[in-house]
């Protein structure tokens, strides 16, 4: 049986799964941002491993378009679209209705999340395309750099609630790395822009340009400024003529750094070779921005006059921060991994290890081959396939170790390098012992399962008999089915009937069949139960309880524990002993007689009347909570009468017991005629006794008349009886035959023949069972 912490730690690994998938597609983005060089291309590359890697049906990233209809522009998309963004036509305008994510994301500045794009009555155009599609949720980022947005990105995914705030939190530093990345590489362009119109007025400015980066500027002794160009005005926000001999270097650095400058700008004066020739700083705006800035400083030949050319690196360094950040919530992640990692390189010397791994090994083994200190293997192990790995393709393991005896998941897959070989190969190896012992259970609960299967099917062999039970007729197989259901589960059960329709056989039947047929089966007649030592009887007593308790006494329910309890008669238990068993029965346990010790037994109840409990309810003779906790599964048994479809399958099964070895009596014709026009009052208890008189008697009696309704012999039975040696013997024989044949008059029914010899039922009960009369 799986547990819920089996249940709870599966969710976890997807859960882990999910993320391990998010960090992925930031790794494979970083690289991204560092390989491309055109806008495009950069971002129908983040589209296409967000899709491919985050296994997102569809991905676009939009520019906003200014102009009265303001559009959005797709400039990047990736996945299933078949004509989507044309059908919607996305704008970032006011909507009054349902705007779309990517329109909210850009109007607002702020991320949309669209958890469940089907929980709509009336959709808009977007969620109707988008439901057409598959979509199930979705969200958009916009892309803002210094409170201007350049457009978004959305991100649809096919199941709904795909997006919790971990991973909203993660993609949205994407899109900051995104916009930082397309704003790089327009800074770039702009910079070789303006190389270009540089070299134009290369004459006139050649002692300048030799040095220059994006933005540069001449600094004279005094530190004035005496030249700056457009990209200077631009990164500072001054202008020329605000610049230009009117304002010092010094006054577009920011505070903290000015010292360090100053220093070089004397440096570089006086002591030549000293200052540095680049280094970062930071630049104060007009508007007081500060931008992380990359300045290159060198003296205009024979002069005092130095040229400095400033390059923006505000993005970067923000690109920087945020993929130190990535890179330490990744570390994060690893390491407390419930699992260990270790990359290695193409020679099998591990490079990287995390802190379970190292735990596990009892030291760090970084540099040596991991099949040597991790599998204990003087060879690479032989499912670490190299041709696979080099083609790409991920290897998957389940191994034991024989260290600890444990099992373990491995996951081996390959790192490519920057030209898309193969460099390193990264494992992942998780312990999965738990989980190989929950599927071993369940493997050897199937095989029980399937023995039980057997077992039931064997104790059915045939249609017209189960265990002791005798009979084809539909309703009988109506009895088979339900014993077989009822088997299968530990619900309690009833058993309606009439006298004599073998009650006892169903509830002994039903044990057999369930998982509890290798313990105890106790059948107890609760209306020959003397009401002062009833609780004794069922609950056990100790030792001195009571006067005439000389030992310990075992109870029904302790001689049931773990099997079933037959209780016949139900309808004659008291409306006390009801609320204790009761209790018994619905787990609050019961305590002996005498003793303080609670005892809660693990018991199944099948009961048997021939009442109508539902009036005993009625009448306050049963408590209507006793009666709906016993009446889970009703059987119902029909009288013979009503399936005498059954009889000579029955005459047949009794003969066999009751003459195994010795002749049977010719059953004929009339014989079977004069059976089946009986109605059998007292059912198969009566067909019983009929048949024993039969093979005694050699003559065919019924309980309606003791007269012979046919005889084999076709004549009244001869002989006198045996001769009796005492008293005794002849008024317990003559006793017997009185019984008999007031049961007989009353179809069996005990409380009637009671009331009609005026004794007590129980003291009936007691003499049936002297002289064998309780078949």
């Amino acid at each position: 049986m799986i547990t819920s912490v089996d249940v709870s730690k599966n969710d976890l690994m997807r859960e882990l799964g999910k993320m391990n998938r998010f960090i992925k597609i930031l790794s494979r983005c970083k690289k991204a941002f560092i390989h491309e060089k055109d806008e495009k291309n950069l971002l129908n590359e983040i589209c296409r491993i967000i899709v491919e890697v985050g296994s997102f049906p569809f991905v676009w990233i939009g520019f906003a378009q200014a102009g009265a209809k303001k559009t959005i522009l797709p400039v990047a998309t990736c996945g299933y679209e078949e004509g989507y963004l044309r059908a919607i036509a996305p704008t970032w305008g006011e909507s009054a209705d349902n705007p779309s994510p990517m329109d909210t994301a850009i109007r607002s500045g702020t991320v949309c999340t669209i958890p469940d794009i089907r929980a709509t009555d009336t959709a808009s155009t977007w969620q109707y395309e988008a439901i057409l599609r598959g979509f199930g949720s979705v969200v958009a980022f916009p892309l803002i750099s210094d409170g201007n947005t350049l457009g978004a990105i959305s991100i649809y995914a096919g199941d709904a609630h795909a997006f919790d705030p971990e991973k909203v939190d993660l993609l949205r530093e994407l899109a900051n790395d995104i916009t930082c990345g397309v704003l790089n590489l327009r800074s770039q362009l702009e910079g070789s822009h303006i190389k270009g119109m540089l070299k134009e007025t290369e004459a006139k400015y050649s002692g300048v340009l030799e040095n220059t980066g994006t933005g540069t500027i001449l600094i004279e002794t005094d530190g004035m400024i005496s030249f700056a160009n457009a990209t200077f005005e631009t990164y500072s926000g001054y202008s020329a003529e605000e610049l230009i001999d009117r304002m010092k270097w010094s006054d577009v650095i920011h505070a903290d750094d000015r010292p360090r400058l100053s220093r070089y700008h004397v440096w570089r004066r006086t002591e030549p070779g000293r200052a540095p020739d680049v280094y970062e700083c930071k630049m104060i705006t007009k508007t007081r921005t500060v931008k992380n800035m990359l300045m290159k400083v060198g003296m205009v030949k024979g002069t005092q006059i130095s040229i400095a050319s400033f390059m923006d690196i505000t993005h970067a360094k923000l690109a920087e921060d945020r993929l130190k950040q990535r890179e330490s919530q990744l570390r994060a992640i690893i390491e407390n991994f419930d699992g260990m990692i270790y990359i290695r390189d193409m020679d099998h010397r591990i490079e990287f290890m995390n802190t379970p791994l190292i735990e596990f090994l009892g030291g760090d083994a970084i540099g040596k081959r991991c099949h040597s200190v991790i599998y204990g293997l003087n060879t690479p192990c032989p499912w670490c396939r190299s041709r696979s790995l080099l083609k790409g393709d991920p290897i998957k393991k389940v191994l034991k170790c024989p260290k600890n005896d444990r099992w373990y998941d491995s996951v081996i897959s390959p790192i490519h390098g920057s030209d898309g070989s193969v460099s390193r190969i990264q494992a992942i190896i998780r312990d999965i012992t738990e989980q190989k012992m929950a599927e071993e259970a369940l493997l050897e609960r199937e095989k029980g399962l399937r023995q039980e299967n057997l077992r039931l099917k064997s104790t059915m062999k045939d249609r017209y008999k189960f265990g002791d039970i005798v009979g084809k007729s539909q309703a009988m197989q109506t009895v088979y089915e339900l014993i077989l259901k009822s088997a299968a589960s530990d619900d309690h059960i009833i058993i309606y009937g009439e006298s004599g329709t073998g009650k006892e056989l169903v509830a002994k039947a039903i044990h057999d069949a369930s998982g509890r047929s290798a313990q105890n089966f106790v059948p107890v007649n609760c209306g020959a139960i003397n009401e002062n030592i009833i609780e004794s009887e069922f609950f056990g007593h100790k030792k001195g309880a009571f006067t005439g308790a000389d030992r310990d006494h075992e109870g029904f329910l302790d001689k049931a524990d773990g099997g079933t309890l037959f209780l016949d008669e139900i309808g004659e238990i008291g409306l006390n002993m009801q609320v204790k068993l009761l209790r018994a029965i619905d787990g609050g346990g019961f305590t002996p007689v005498g003793s303080n010790e609670v005892k809660k037994p693990d018991i199944r109840i099948v009961s048997a009347t021939n009442r109508n409990l539902v009036e005993h309810v009625k009448n306050n003779r049963m408590r209507e909570d006793f009666f709906y906790r016993i009446h889970v599964i009703p059987i119902y048994l029909k009288p013979l009468r009503e399936r005498k479809e059954d009889l000579p399958l029955l005459i047949e099964h009794f003969l066999k017991r009751f003459c195994p070895t010795t002749k049977v009596p010719p059953v004929t014709g009339k014989f079977l005629e004069a059976i089946t026009h009986y109605d059998w009052p007292g059912n198969v208890r009566e067909l019983q006794n009929a048949l024993r008189r039969f093979i005694s008697l050699k003559e065919l009696n019924f309980s309606s008349g003791i007269t012979p309704a046919f005889s084999p012999l076709d004549q009244a039975p001869t002989g006198a009886p045996d001769e009796f040696t005492d008293l005794k013997t002849v008024m317990n024989t003559f006793e017997k035959q009185v019984l008999t044949d007031i049961l007989q008059k009353c179809h069996w029914h005990r409380e009637r023949a009671a009331a009609m010899l005026k004794i007590h039922r129980k003291t009936l009960f007691g003499k049936m069972k002297k002289y064998d009369l309780m078949v």
